[in-house]
């Protein structure tokens, strides 16, 4: 008898990332237990999956960081329409910036580690599936499974091999059901699916030992299945018969280790955003809620050494925000709802944050071109000698003056009651 291609070839796969295990064979001929092969196909189906994840995960990114730049559109926008509030609209605008920044950072790192897990692990289930596929098949022709199968499932004739349907054909789909659980699937491997294999009764006659047959004797080179984790030596059959790679010694998994166990992290932390209207910025000011963001931001705006943290950090979202900040209607959320826009001109006014961020960059773009075509300080008309020479004096400023020589020029002094005053000389003509 002699050690066959069993359940450590499954093992050998989805292990690689579980250097603790080798594995172990079986008699000749007997069938793997279709039980035994759950996890692996559990496995395979999470991996098949990992790309419409990953493409999920991406655009919940994207739609995150198109929001908080179109949160600090609408936040530039506001400074000019109500500048009262300017210096919370600046803080609420640099906290959108650097969430939108952080946000891009978090794509990149989702598409590095993204990337790298699912297409390995696409790979690799592809390998386990089809060595799968190929012993399901392997039994009578007449479906009875008790005198010829090499994967044993249970009932009648052992037919039933629901267990292992994780390794049916790949369905692309746009959307998967629930969290991802790559790393959680690959950690479950743990047991040979060949301890409490079948008896050889089941005779799985593809690696029933024949003279001449290719996977027992008379290869002229080693037949290698999957990833090189099993490996029937050219020699044929013997005590010694190599059962393929140790789990160690499976590179594609062993390399891609950090990639395969950070991917349910990155991919089930991603999450949409919206500001849609005024109120969805209410938890955004909110102590509990994304403080450390408001604190960078105050930051950044005041340029302050330090982060504000605690009591300071309350004590300065009051001052921004006003004392009501945390209340269920807030001030500041009345005053940006009372903010309106057009989308077109013909259409009606409605709340800043209910427009797209192509409508409020459009509209910022108007005003700042309105507000630099606009003259601030008009410069003065041309002025003849006589005008440039002449100050019109006030009733304060000849008071200002003081008596005696000091009260000329447009003042004059004069006594009334008996009191010297220094007033308004409305006689008075400038020399040309």
């Amino acid at each position: 008898m002699y050690k066959t291609l069993s359940s450590a070839v499954v093992l050998s796969i989805w292990t690689g990332l579980l250097l603790q295990h080798s594995f172990v064979g079986h008699a000749a001929n007997a069938a793997l237990k279709a039980a035994n092969l759950q996890p692996y196909c559990t496995f395979t189906q999470e991996a098949k999956r990992s790309a419409a994840r990953l493409r999920t995960a991406a655009q919940k990114r994207l739609q995150a960081m198109a929001e908080y730049n179109k949160l600090s559109l609408a936040m530039q926008l506001a400074i000019t329409r109500m500048p009262k509030r300017s210096a919370a609209w600046r803080t609420i605008a640099a906290y959108a910036q650097n969430q939108a920044t952080a946000e891009k950072g978090k794509i990149n790192t989702l598409l590095d580690k993204g990337l790298q897990a699912a297409s390995v692990t696409t790979y690799a289930a592809g390998r386990i599936d089809e060595f799968v596929h190929v012993f399901k098949a392997a039994h009578n022709n007449n479906g009875n499974r008790d005198t010829n199968t090499c994967i044993e499932g249970i009932g009648g004739n052992n037919k039933d091999v629901s267990a292992i349907a994780g390794c049916d054909e790949m369905v692309w789909s746009q959307d998967v059901p629930g969290a991802a659980t790559l790393k959680t699937a690959f950690a479950a491997i743990k047991t040979s699916p060949s301890a409490g294999a079948s008896t050889d009764t089941k005779t799985c006659k593809m690696t029933d030992a024949k003279a001449s047959a290719y996977v027992t004797s008379g290869a002229t080179a080693d037949l290698l299945w999957g990833l090189g984790v099993y490996v029937h030596d050219s020699n044929g059959l013997s005590n010694d018969d190599k059962w393929g790679k140790d789990a160690d010694q499976i590179t594609l998994l062993e390399t891609n280790k950090a990639a395969i166990n950070a991917f349910d992290g990155e991919v089930n932390e991603a999450t949409t955003k919206s500001f849609n209207k005024a109120a969805d910025l209410k938890t955004t000011i909110t102590p509990s809620q994304n403080a450390p963001g408001i604190a960078a931001a105050i930051k950044d705006v005041t340029g302050d050494e330090e982060l504000k943290a605690g009591e300071a950090l309350e004590n300065a979202m009051k001052q921004l925000f006003g004392s009501d900040f945390d209340q269920d209607q807030p001030s500041i959320i009345k005053d940006l709802e009372a903010i309106k826009l057009k989308a077109t001109p013909d259409s009606d006014e409605t709340e800043l944050l209910s427009h797209t961020a192509a409508t409020i960059s459009g509209a910022l773009a108007t005003t700042m071109v309105k507000l630099s075509n606009k003259t601030v300080c008009p410069a003065p008309a041309p002025a003849t000698k006589q005008d440039s020479s002449k100050k019109e004096e006030t009733e304060e400023t000849c008071a200002a003056k003081g008596l005696g020589d000091a009260c000329k020029d447009g003042c004059k002094e004069i006594a009334e009651k008996g009191e010297k005053k220094c007033v308004v000389d409305k006689d008075y003509k400038p020399k040309k």
